[in-house]
Parts: C-alpha cells; structure tokens; sequence
C-alpha cells in the first residue's frame, strides 16, 4: 500500500520538479527525502534542519520525525510527530500521513508505544475531502481543438509493434475496455514514484528505461500511457493538474495523468496508471477528469483515490499539440478552472508559462479530438 500513501507524495514531487525548475526549499526537500531513504541520517538531519530555519512546514517536522525514528529515537520522534500532525491538520497534502505511519517500517521503533497510536487516530481525522467544484457548463464557443496523430503515424506503429500491443487489446470488447487493459499494462511495467534524473521524455525510450529497472515518475507514466492509447487508435493526452493553492503551495501542488478520447462512445476518460485508476461512474459511465474529480466529491465517491492527488485537480492543463514524436510539437497549452479563478502566475512559487488558451467551460477543454495527417 505505500505505492498508493506517502509514495504518492513522492510520485507527485518528483513529476514537479520535472515540469519546473525547483526551489532551493524544495531541492532541500527533495534531498532530505532521498537521504532519509537510504538511512544517510547525517545528511538528511543537515537538510532538514536547513529547511526549518529558511522555510518551515508541517511535513518538515515529519521529516525531522523519520530520522529520529530511524534512529530508534522515541522521545524527539513522538514529540515531532506530534508537531506535524498538530499542524497539518488543515493541509489536503497530509492526508495520507496515517496510512504512512501505519505501514511504513521507519516508525516500527516507535509503534509500541502507546501515544503513537494516538498520533495514528489524530492524523486519520485529518483526512481531507475534495468539494464540489464550479464550472460553467455553457457550449463551448472559441476552444481550439487538440491535434492527435493518426494510428498509422511512422513513431506510434513502431511503439505498436514494438510492444505487440494490437494483441494486447485483442480480446477486449470496447474502448473503454482497451483504455484498461493499457492503463492496467502500463502500472504493472513501470514503478512510479522514481526519483531518477535525465530520463527520456518519448514513450518508446521510457519503456526502455523501465525494462532496465528505472523508476519513473508521474508524468513519464502518464506519457506512456498516453503514447501507447494514441498507437492502439485511442486518441490520448497527458494533463497537468494543479491545485487551488499552487501559487504558494511549496511542494505536492500538481500531478499528472491522462485523459483518452472512447471514439465509440464519443467521451473522455480520466486515466491515471500511476494508481491503474479508470474513471467510471457507479454504472459504468466513462468519466472525464472533471467529472471525476466531481465525483470524488460526493457521498460515495467511485474510486478511493489519495487525496494528496485529488487535491491537484482544480487547475486542468493539456498541450495543444498532442501529435507524435514528442520533440516535433508545436507549443502552446489550454487550461480549464473552476469559475472566478484566474490562471496562476506562479507555480509553487516559480514563474509560470501563462497557457494560450484559458476557459471556465469543461465543455470547451473536452472538445473532440482533431485528427491530423
């Protein structure tokens, strides 16, 4: 279950600092994490209490906590912890520190003791809910549509057949059917939560990179996914989704996942492979990543999906030029909000590239694909 807890944090920062330049705060999370890993208790002290004298945050404390854990350290790892969990009561990012507690192997030193336990209890209250969001539901006026490369493109027939993926979806029924069986293939080949630099950025090469044990991170998941829908006839796309707060949000501000177009049921679907998550209503309906993250928001939500990514779904963002291979696009993005929000002028923290096209209208994000020659 850690894939799905505190690694979806990680899978969340690392597709992040793949898509921004990072902060000197972050990169000093980034590498007190890391060392923390690998039991570097030295190092992962220094950076750690670097970053709570320059920029300090609940999930520091916890930081500071797994070390003194680590180190069977009771006393300062309780008192730590209860600093975090204290603080981060109001913070969707620490949603999942119970999860995390109860399963991760760095606090078996603490877990006998009685106050723990009720640490545990006090984080699981936390839980964060996704509310209902607003958007207008107008038709859609002026949206430019996404340009999607044929199935017979020169890049997609060699990832096709590279990966015999045609007999992958051979038995499948439908669309929607093939949409799973390629999210389902994608999770059980590559290990997210990767925190691996310099990987290719193509589907073809990240398949490659996978096979020789490298871990890839959330946005080379959703690229993967996105390339081998786009080769099976699926016109498919990778979206960015940020949160309300992304702006001054240091870290865990976004996530990236994917969004295929059913041709025979003329609708998106919200694919996260990250999580081998496919967005259907209680009665099969196709879900786009709007009405999913609407649905999440309802008294019995379809998927039990980590809040620390649900929270990056407020801001929605796709590239315009979806077509294959990835270094020949064209740039240019569209962005969807809720109504009365504006696009972010930062990115946790950093300058943002203002999106080329900005709506309020899902109707108008999710137009139908275009197909170019």
């Amino acid at each position: 279950m850690l894939r799905t807890a505190n690694h979806t944090v990680l899978a969340c920062l690392f597709s992040l600092l793949a898509a921004c330049q990072a902060s000197h705060p972050l990169e000093l999370y980034v590498s007190a994490r890391n060392a923390i890993n690998a039991r570097d208790w030295k190092r992962a002290e220094a950076r750690t209490e670097e970053l709570l004298r320059i920029d300090p945050e609940p999930g520091d404390h916890l930081l500071r906590a797994e070390i003194h854990a680590g180190q069977g350290q009771v006393e300062p790892a309780l008192s730590e912890l209860k600093i975090a969990v204290e603080q981060g009561a109001a913070d969707p990012g620490a949603a999942e520190w119970a999860e995390m507690l109860q399963e991760d192997p760095i606090w078996q030193p603490v877990r006998k003791d009685p106050r723990f336990a009720a640490l545990v209890q006090q984080a699981q209250s936390m839980r964060w809910k996704p509310d209902l969001l607003k958007f207008d539901s107008a038709a859609p006026q002026r949206a430019p549509q996404c340009r999607f490369s044929p199935t017979n493109n020169l890049y997609l027939t060699r990832l096709r057949r590279k990966h015999d993926l045609e007999k992958l979806v051979s038995t499948t029924q439908n669309d929607l059917e093939r949409v799973k069986r390629i999210c389902h293939w994608v999770f059980a080949r590559c290990e997210a939560t990767g925190s691996s630099r310099g990987l290719p950025q193509d589907p073809i090469s990240l398949l490659e990179a996978a096979e020789q044990g490298k871990r890839l991170r959330s946005v080379e998941m959703a690229t993967v996914t996105a390339g081998c829908l786009n080769a099976i006839g699926i016109p498919a796309r990778a979206v960015g989704g940020q949160s309300r707060d992304a702006e001054t949000r240091r870290l865990g501000a976004g996530n990236v996942f994917v969004e295929a177009w059913l041709p025979d049921q003329r609708a998106w679907v919200f694919v996260d492979a990250e999580m081998d998550v496919v967005g259907q209503a209680a009665d099969g309906t196709p879900l786009d990543s709007v009405a999913f993250r609407q649905a999440l928001a309802s008294a019995n939500p379809p998927k039990d999906y980590p809040p620390s990514l649900a929270m990056c779904m407020y801001f929605f963002t796709t590239a315009l030029d979806q077509r294959y291979p990835i270094e020949e696009r064209d740039s240019g993005e569209m962005m969807l909000a809720p109504v009365g929000a504006q696009a972010p002028k930062l990115f946790q923290r950093e300058p943002a590239v203002p999106p080329e096209f900005f709506t309020h209208r899902p109707r108008e994000f999710h137009a139908e694909p275009r197909m170019s020659r």
